[in-house]
């Protein structure tokens, strides 16, 4: 919940500008997000994917990289645990083709490089060129 509070507090205060104090995330202080174990817990999938687009969104650094690259980036930084990481990317790029083909063009190329789960790689490639005639440039 309290990673979505700016979010929130933007959509019901759109004229008023958001002050987050230097402790504000620091109810990540004892937080394991990098635990294998996790990817069993149900809600660690939502959590997951709030935290990266938190993270992110936080690191102001290369705003001028569209946000899909930033996040892919930051899965790495984030993220230690290889069974871990893969399901990130794996759960980034599906949803990033869902929302975006075009996103989705913007990454494939570091998606193959750095996903090593060879079932999802096989699924998300799959997806990606079931997809790929709608990206921008392509006839329809």
């Amino acid at each position: 919940m309290k990673m979505n509070y700016p979010e929130y507090f933007q959509y019901f205060k759109p004229d008023s500008v958001l002050v987050l104090s230097d402790t504000y995330d620091s109810f990540f202080q004892n937080l394991d997000t990098d635990l294998e174990s996790n990817l069993f817990v149900p809600s660690f999938s939502e959590f997951s994917a709030l935290y990266l687009d938190f993270k992110t969104k936080q690191d102001t650094a290369s705003t001028d990289t569209p946000l899909i690259i930033r996040k892919m980036e930051h899965v790495s930084q984030l993220f230690n645990e290889v069974k871990v990481k893969n399901f990130i990317y794996h759960q980034l790029f599906s949803s990033t083709i869902d929302q975006s083909i075009n996103d989705a063009s913007l990454i494939i190329d570091n998606y193959r490089k750095l996903q090593t789960n060879p079932v999802y790689l096989e699924e998300d490639i799959n997806t990606y060129n079931s997809w790929s005639h709608l990206t921008k440039g392509e006839s329809a």
